[in-house]
């Protein structure tokens, strides 16, 4: 028997207990991690995308051949390759200690960035915010006040140690939920570009994503996530009135 977990989002402490309960051998049963990743496409339909998070083996076909020229026999061949068995390890989504460690083995600043990084997540999760670590980092999100299954993009930290805003993400959300109020995600987005731009906030060569790197953010993780807050409050407070049966 296979018993599969399937979740939205996979923990990596959950992965270590497939691999410990997969190498019991009083287990007469194999475990195995599925997440499913959600993406949505419209109002009404979300991509769903199932990925498989464990270690698998791939086992390579024997070449059977088969000749058969004239004689009363055939004659019959099997070809096996000498290197049958491989083993890789899956997608694996990226965790904080993970995330924290790569950071301090950056480079000579990689300690002072991953100092930003924890005193960020401590005032985030002191917050109403959503941490969806990834395989780069993770992002920074907030529910939609007229949607509780929309989130809004403000950011995310990456691995190279920067803080990134891509403006299109959130535009695009924003446009989906208030489609007859452009004018508000307008104003939305202004204020989000002013208040990054305080903190030394620059405009990427593509016009689209605004950096900042953490090491300028230390000292300043508390007035930043307050910042971001004062942000959430402006989407709250600009949403536009719930139409009926809408």
């Amino acid at each position: 028997m296979t018993l599969l977990i399937v979740g939205d989002g996979i923990r990596p402490r959950a992965e270590k207990l497939a691999e410990a309960v997969n190498g019991h051998p009083g287990f007469l049963f194999r475990l195995g991690l599925i997440e499913l990743q959600l993406y949505r496409l419209d109002e009404n339909h979300l991509f769903v995308l199932p990925v498989t998070l464990a270690k698998t083996i791939e086992v390579e076909r024997a070449v059977v051949r088969v000749v058969y020229s004239q004689q009363p026999r055939p004659s019959v061949s099997v070809d096996v390759s000498t290197e049958s068995v491989t083993t890789r390890a899956s997608r694996q989504v990226l965790s904080e200690e993970v995330f924290r460690n790569e950071l301090l083995s950056s480079g000579p600043d990689g300690g002072a960035k991953a100092k930003v990084v924890d005193a960020l997540l401590s005032f985030l999760r002191d917050s109403d915010f959503q941490i969806d670590w990834k395989l780069a980092g993770f992002t920074i999100k907030t529910l939609e006040p007229r949607n509780s299954e929309a989130l809004l993009s403000l950011g995310g930290v990456n691995r190279p140690g920067i803080f990134y805003f891509v403006i299109s993400w959130l535009r695009d959300q924003l446009s989906r939920e208030w489609k007859d109020a452009p004018e508000l995600v307008g104003y939305v987005l202004e204020n989000h570009l002013s208040f990054l731009k305080q903190f030394g906030a620059k405009l990427m060569p593509a016009g689209d994503q605004l950096n900042i790197n953490l090491q300028a953010l230390d000292g300043k993780e508390e007035e930043f996530v307050k910042g971001l807050n004062q942000i959430v409050h402006i989407i709250r407070e600009k949403a536009p009135p719930q139409i009926s049966g809408e």
